[in-house]
């Protein structure tokens, strides 16, 4: 009855159909186990992705959204707005020049954009030599005509003379453009120093607030911020942007106070100290130096 089966015809045909089952099957497993792993195979961002991300970052920390990059670069640099759209299609457009121009605007290390190093600013250090500091303040004011300062204190520092080592931060910032009206928005560039000058510390509070008597000869007004002291040391050490931390923590204290003797201000918080400073500033010379660049000491209320 079945002897068609032993044909060799039928018999080669029913191997065929077996050996494609088998090859079919396979194929099919190793579809699944395709399909099942792909997003264990997707790689993680690129460095150059991770240089758009930053190159971003620095618009971004000086109030200067995505979409307006090409604003602030003009049209020299023919960045469009639909070149940023998506990071990918960024980073096909900026040029090394782009880059290079972004950190000579903001001043911020090239290292830091190529993701080299951590430290996003040039160090600047001015602990010691007062007459370095005077000489700074006198070249950012000549470019940018219009100079904030920040010094900006710890939350838990009560400004004691106790050898307390809380970290006070000097940040200072040019203007840079006005957008739209006057006031409604503007572009600065920042320069955080990374000295580590301590209220505490007899010597370094010397420091602080003959930095602050030099600021007060070059008509800057301080303004006295306080932050968590994570921030403030980040501050020192480069690590951060200022714009996001200062602008809602202006004016929590007054540096300036600690400048005046009595007699020369409405407000002394430490007036023997303050002759004590200036004593300091004449040993090495610093106020010699100072006078020559501003002009006499000035006070708000002249002794009578």
């Amino acid at each position: 009855m079945f002897e068609w089966l032993s044909n060799s015809k039928w018999t080669g045909i029913s191997a065929l159909a077996g050996i494609a089952a088998i090859y079919f099957e396979s194929k099919r497993r190793k579809l699944h186990i395709k399909k099942a792993s792909t997003p264990s195979l997707a790689l993680p961002k690129s460095e150059a992705h991770e240089l758009v991300g930053r190159f971003v970052a620095i618009y971004k920390a000086h109030g200067i959204e995505r979409m307006q990059i090409p604003r602030f670069l003009g049209d020299n640099y023919g960045l469009k707005i639909a070149h940023l759209e998506t990071d990918e299609k960024l980073m096909h457009e900026i040029s090394d020049t782009i880059l290079n121009y972004t950190c000579s605007s903001f001043g911020i290390t090239r290292n830091w954009l190529d993701g080299v190093k951590s430290e996003i600013y040039p160090y600047k250090y001015y602990d010691k030599n007062l007459r370095g500091f005077i000489d700074f303040l006198e070249s950012i004011k000549a470019e940018h005509g219009e100079i904030q300062a920040f010094v900006i204190k710890c939350e838990s520092d009560r400004l004691q003379k106790d050898e307390s080592r809380f970290h006070v931060a000097f940040v200072f910032r040019g203007l840079l453009y006005h957008w739209d009206d006057i006031g409604e928005k503007s572009i600065w560039r920042y320069y955080p120093l990374n000295d580590t000058l301590c209220w505490g510390y007899t010597r370094t509070r010397i420091q602080i607030k003959a930095m602050v008597l030099v600021l007060w000869q070059f008509n800057i007004h301080p303004f006295g911020c306080v932050l968590p002291e994570k921030d403030v040391n980040n501050l020192v050490e480069g690590l951060v942007f200022p714009e996001p931390l200062i602008p809602s923590h202006w004016v929590a204290w007054y540096p300036d106070d600690y400048i005046f003797a009595e007699g020369e201000s409405c407000q002394v918080a430490d007036g023997k100290e303050a002759l004590a400073v200036r004593e300091e500033m004449e040993r090495m010379g610093w106020m010699k130096y100072l006078i020559e660049k501003t002009g006499p000491l000035r006070v708000p209320h002249r002794k009578s």
